[in-house]
């Protein structure tokens, strides 16, 4: 199975475990901590259903009770904020964790801003 394929069931299967269990939000005040992430594309090409690395300090996030301590009550939206962005996380217990962040398209010079 090439990653790509690997990558899109992964995506499915997160979307349909949080749907199954409730983790989505309706909108922002929905949080009770917020920020920006953006991703600027510069790559000289389109991005097209491409993982994007960004480091979280969600430990931080986790002591100061903004986050359960495995991170799931975490949620990504898009720039409309009405959509969650699935991310994955390689580790949630540290400073500067590794979030994937599944960008469905972005042009080349352009940023998507998403609300974390």
């Amino acid at each position: 199975m090439t990653k790509l394929k690997f990558y899109s069931v992964l995506t499915a299967l997160i979307l349909m475990a949080m749907t199954a269990t409730g983790i989505y939000a309706q909108s922002l005040s929905d949080f009770t901590y917020c920020t920006d992430i953006h991703v600027a594309n510069a790559t000289g090409s389109t991005w097209t259903d491409k993982p994007v690395r960004a480091n979280i300090n969600t430990l931080n996030m986790i002591t100061a009770g903004f986050l359960n301590s495995t991170a799931t009550d975490m949620a990504l939206l898009d720039q409309a904020q009405t959509t969650v962005i699935p991310m994955t996380a390689e580790d949630v217990l540290v400073n500067n964790s590794s979030w994937w962040i599944h960008v469905a398209s972005l042009l080349d010079d352009q940023t998507v801003v998403y609300s974390l």
